[in-house]
């Protein structure tokens, strides 16, 4: 994970968005000598089969605004973005007052998801999925300052150990979209009280739940699209309605 916690620093220092999908650079530049080694050195912790970072090289002619992936302010020379993945860009402008978008899923990195992912509180968008277990998580504390956050999607990493993972996003008042699929959860905490207020997609597809389906599923009044496909949740499916009032 210390191609991640690089990310993280670059994050801070230049405040780019993240997305995903590779594009051609712009004509901005030069780019800040800073930034350029600093993105030299978290390719060195990348995986890159197709090698498409061909262009990313260190030569002291080469402008690090015109590498692939890579796209900086105009006038500044700044990085603002960083296109990493396998699929289509969903990011249609920069946020110059902090990283709101961060899509790494199918990025390569492997081991524990390091907390200090939490420090990016500005967060919207935050997607790790698409790892078959190679990324972990042992508590979702990091997770609790992240305020903003709408879109979470963790889906197939393993996240077994994380006990506390249903009080941390009960918590996040702007909470959209909570996908967890194939997640090695079996679990499912008592909750106190219900603050999901926003919560319109709900995936915990792929678990391995002993219990029966909490109650509390149903009186999520905002919820359009709930995935329990092969989750191991056992007995009846109550009345919707009932718990929902109507």
């Amino acid at each position: 994970m210390r191609a991640v916690l690089l990310l993280i620093r670059f994050l801070t220092i230049a405040t780019i968005t993240v997305s995903i999908g590779l594009c051609n650079g712009n004509l901005a530049g030069p780019c800040k000598e800073g930034e350029k080694q600093a993105l030299l050195t978290f390719k060195q912790h990348l995986k890159d089969p197709a090698n498409r970072l061909s262009s990313w090289v260190g030569e002291e002619d080469s402008n690090c605004c015109n590498w692939t992936g890579v796209v900086c302010d105009n006038l500044t020379g700044h990085v603002l973005e960083l296109h990493l993945g396998n699929s289509n860009s969903l990011l249609n402008s920069t946020l110059p007052w902090g990283v709101r978008y961060l899509n790494l899923s199918k990025a390569g990195f492997e081991g524990i998801i390091p907390h200090q992912l939490g420090n990016l509180t500005s967060l919207r968008y935050l997607c790790l999925g698409d790892y078959k277990y190679n990324l972990k998580v042992e508590n979702f504390q990091w997770v609790s300052g992240l305020s903003h956050l709408e879109h979470l999607d963790m889906s197939s990493a393993d996240l077994s150990k994380a006990s506390d993972w249903l009080q941390v996003t009960n918590m996040l008042p702007s909470l959209k979209e909570l996908h967890l699929f194939g997640c090695g959860l079996y679990h499912i905490p008592p909750l106190p009280s219900i603050n999901f207020n926003s919560l319109a997609i709900l995936d915990l597809s792929a678990n391995v739940f002993t219990s029966s389906m909490p109650k509390w599923v149903f009186s999520l009044r905002n919820l359009v699209s709930l995935s329990l496909n092969n989750c191991g949740f056992q007995g009846p499916i109550v009345n919707l309605g009932k718990y929902r009032g109507e």
